[in-house]
Parts: C-alpha cells; sequence; structure tokens
C-alpha cells in the first residue's frame, strides 16, 4: 500500500504490495479453478442431491471474483514500481450511489427464483450470490467516503486488497490459535469431570454406530448446548475474543499506512475501504445449497454495515493517535468497535441457541429465551443505527476537513 508522494521508485511497501498483490492472484486463482472443476463434476453428475455442488461452485466463484478484485492492487503498485505515479482515486458521479439501490431488488429476486429452480440453481445462482453480497458492501462504502480523501488509486486499491485478503488470513490463524487454546482448557475441564466423559463417550458411540438425522443430532446435544459453561464458552468467544482480535486486524491497510501523511480523515476512508473488503470476503466465505439464500444475504448486509463502520472508526482513531498523539483515543474507539462488533455477535449467538434449545425439546433457559425472542429486532436497529452514525460521521469528518481548508481571517489576502 504505497503512499501518494514517495520519493523512491522501489518503496519498499510498494514492492510488498505488488507482491502479494500477485501471490494472492495465483493462489486464488488456483484454489478458484479447482473448485469450480470439482463443482462442475459434481452438477453433471449428482450422486446424492443436484445441489450437491453448490457450495463448492460458490465458494470458487467467490474465489474467482476475489482474485480479479486483487488486480487493480497489483496493477498500479507496478506502475508505481516502474516510475508512474498513481492518479487520485474517486468515488464516481454521486448518480452511481443509487445504482446499487436500484439493482439490489432486482438480484435479490431473480436469486430467489433460481434458488427455488432445483434443475438449474447449481449453476446459475453463483454470480447472483456474488451481486447479492457485492452490492449493499458497494453502497454502504460509496455512502461513507462520500467527500472523503480515499487517497491515490494505488493507495485505495491496496487498503481494500489487503482487507480483503491479509486481514482475514491474519484472522483466521489468531482465532484458530484462540480456539485451540479454548479446546485444549475444555479437554482438560472434561478429563476431570468423570461422569461426563462417559456420557460423551456413549454419545460420540451412538454417532458412530447409528444413522442419526439432524433431528435426531440436535436432540441428542441439547442437554449439553444447555449447560451454562457451554454457553459462557461460545459467549467468550464469540463476542468478546473474536470482536477483540478482528477489530484489530481488520483496518490492517490503516496500520500500513502510518508514518504516510494520514490525517484522521484519511484514516476513516481507509478504514472504511478495508472493512469492506473484509466484510465482502466474509459474506463471499459463506456457502449455501440455495434453500435458505434470500435469508442469507439479507442477513449478510447487516453484518456488512457493522464491519465497515467499525473498522472505519478504528481507522480515524489509528489516524488521530498517530498525529496527534492521543492513544487515549484510539483505545475508547478500539473498545467501542469491539463493544459494536460484540453485541452483533452476541445477539446472533443468542438466537441461535434459543431456536437450537427449543429443537431440541430442552427446557428454555430465561435470558436466552428473552434475548433470542428480541435478536431478530434487535439486529435491525443495530444496522440502522450503525449506518446512521456512519453518516453522521461522514458529515462531520467532512465538516472538519472543509474548516481546515477554508482560509481564515489572518490567511486572507487583501
Amino acid at each position: 500500500i504505497g503512499h501518494d508522494r514517495g520519493e523512491m521508485k522501489g518503496d519498499t511497501l510498494t514492492v510488498l504490495q505488488f507482491v502479494l498483490s500477485a501471490l494472492a492472484i495465483a493462489v486464488l486463482g488456483f484454489l478458484a479453478l479447482l473448485l469450480i472443476g470439482v463443482a462442475l463434476v459434481e452438477g453433471f453428475f449428482p450422486q446424492d442431491s443436484p445441489l450437491s455442488g453448490m457450495p463448492l461452485l460458490i465458494t470458487g466463484t467467490a474465489l474467482a471474483v476475489t482474485g480479479l478484485l486483487v488486480l487493480p492492487s497489483t496493477f498500479y503498485s507496478f506502475q508505481r514500481l516502474i516510475g508512474r505515479p498513481s492518479s487520485p482515486a474517486g468515488t464516481g458521479p454521486s448518480f452511481l450511489r443509487v445504482l446499487p439501490l436500484v439493482a439490489l431488488p432486482v438480484v435479490l429476486l431473480a436469486g430467489y427464483l433460481i434458488s427455488k429452480s432445483l434443475e438449474f440453481t447449481w449453476m446459475l445462482l453463483p454470480p447472483f450470490h456474488i451481486l447479492a453480497v457485492g452490492l449493499p458492501v458497494l453502497w454502504f462504502l460509496l455512502m461513507g467516503l462520500q467527500g472523503l480523501p480515499p487517497g491515490s488509486n494505488q493507495r485505495a486499491w491496496g487498503v481494500f486488497a489487503s482487507g480483503l485478503v491479509l486481514g482475514p488470513v491474519v484472522i483466521l490463524l489468531l482465532e484458530m490459535i484462540v480456539l485451540v487454546a479454548f479446546i485444549v482448557l475444555a479437554v482438560l475441564w472434561v478429563a476431570s469431570q468423570p461422569e461426563i466423559v462417559t456420557e460423551l463417550e456413549s454419545l460420540a458411540s451412538k454417532f458412530q454406530y447409528t444413522e442419526i438425522d439432524p433431528e435426531q443430532a440436535i436432540e441428542l446435544i441439547g442437554p449439553y448446548l444447555a449447560h451454562p459453561l457451554v454457553l459462557a464458552g461460545a459467549l467468550s468467544f464469540t463476542a468478546l475474543l473474536v470482536p477483540l482480535i478482528e477489530e484489530l486486524i481488520k483496518p490492517v491497510g490503516v496500520w500500513l499506512l502510518l508514518g504516510r501523511n494520514l490525517t484522521p480523515a484519511a484514516g476513516f476512508a481507509a478504514g472504511l475501504i478495508s472493512g469492506a473488503g473484509y466484510a465482502l470476503f466474509e459474506s463471499l466465505a459463506l456457502t449455501t445449497t440455495g434453500e435458505d439464500w434470500l435469508l442469507l444475504v439479507v442477513a449478510r448486509m447487516g453484518t456488512a454495515i457493522v464491519h465497515i463502520f467499525t473498522t472505519g472508526l478504528t481507522g480515524w482513531a489509528i489516524a488521530t493517535a498517530w498525529q496527534k498523539r492521543r492513544f487515549g483515543v484510539f483505545l475508547a474507539a478500539y473498545l467501542t468497535a469491539a463493544a459494536v462488533h460484540g453485541i452483533w455477535n452476541a445477539l446472533t449467538v443468542m438466537g441461535s441457541f434459543s431456536v437450537l434449545l427449543d429443537a431440541a425439546g430442552e427446557a428454555p433457559i430465561p435470558v436466552v429465551e428473552r434475548l433470542g425472542a428480541i435478536a431478530p429486532v434487535a439486529l435491525v436497529l443495530l444496522t440502522l443505527g450503525t449506518f446512521y452514525v456512519l453518516l453522521r460521521s461522514n458529515r462531520k469528518l467532512r465538516s472538519e476537513q472543509n474548516m481546515q481548508l477554508t482560509p481564515g481571517p489572518q490567511d486572507a489576502v487583501l
């Protein structure tokens, strides 16, 4: 992610941007071809269901699109390396902010109809899936970037690529380490409870030697889901540790820009771009067999705005702390972003646990039942509130930027 006005043609960060972008394209392209090839074989010669190849095809298509979206980062960094400075990036004419809203209902309707057609779903749904998760991300990003400085094309596309590929890779590694630690602690605790070990061995034998359908499986694991420690562990991981990790790493592009004359407004813009890349990757990574497609993509819209705003907030705080040495501002903004993310995840977990406990026929846990009941409405309100704060933040930063550009009385030319 090279800076806009560097003096050295062989800038180290630009070299890093070019190498990582090119490597990402190669890896993503190989994986996309592999998955799409396997999916096509399963689609044309289904062994179980016509939709058996759907998850692989959607994932392969998503990887291919991700690789294409990294191409501009590779191109602009290469231009910089050969001595051709990148021009300033723009968000395009204002009417472009309307296009995603106009196109999205058409895409959702077409995708929904295709998802109900078993004969063609596996082949036709993937491109509509890409558009259905990509258009909201694009619209949220354009609304948040209005009037703010995204920097050069090299910077903007480099930040986007870092959020799209680099951030998810680092986050996945860190979350896997934390998850393994959780599993080790859980195993050690279970090992100290002989009666639980006996129960789990009996449960494992049932799954191993008996054909069990999904409903029976939920009934069998229901008593364990109702255990307070299971709920506490799920909330600790998803609503506490995951947000703390992700909100620190998602603005990876902003971290790489430190020392490049990054103003708070530019930090906010870079954070939005990086968050959009991460939100897009996360949404594209989710697969479906088509039956619940519409519900899935609509739910991802709320997740997208949360990711974009919280990363923009942290990006602003990073730039503010670096430029003005206000490190308390960074800590407060970072914890606020993690809290918003954590509330979203906690509501999702509560809703999921409530549904699973009900399906298993277990006695409801009062707090889970209450929060699970209000979770859908609360998530919608959180989505709308986050979008409102995004627009207000944009307006405030634009106003501050204009005040800085407007000469005061002492600067007037007589």
